[in-house]
């Protein structure tokens, strides 16, 4: 009876560490789905704030000739360019497609 008794306490906690192991990968599982898909929103997030952002680009100064044959230097200056919704799906797709390859 005393074999017994021993017998079925060995086979509950062999059970019960079966059963904390398995749920300690489980959780560790759903930890990293979450962080991964948290992920995955804060890199989509950036993405269309940088699509939302205007385009800049530094214009160079240059000489203007006027009409009387005189030259007038232009100084450089930053210029900003709205992008239109098309280009910014297309650039969002090729974006979204080059993460998906790597």
């Amino acid at each position: 009876m005393n074999f017994k008794l021993k017998k079925i306490i060995m086979r509950n906690f062999t059970l019960n560490i079966a059963l904390i192991g398995m749920i300690t990968l489980l959780s560790f599982n759903d930890l990293q789905a979450q962080h991964a898909i948290e992920h995955k929103k804060e890199l989509t997030k950036n993405i269309v704030q940088q699509l939302n952002t205007p385009t800049k680009m530094w214009v160079e100064g240059h000489w203007d000739v006027k009409l009387d044959g005189s030259r007038v230097w232009k100084r450089g200056y930053w210029k900003l360019e709205e992008r239109s919704f098309q280009e910014k799906s297309k650039l969002l797709r090729r974006k979204s497609a080059h993460k998906q390859t790597t």
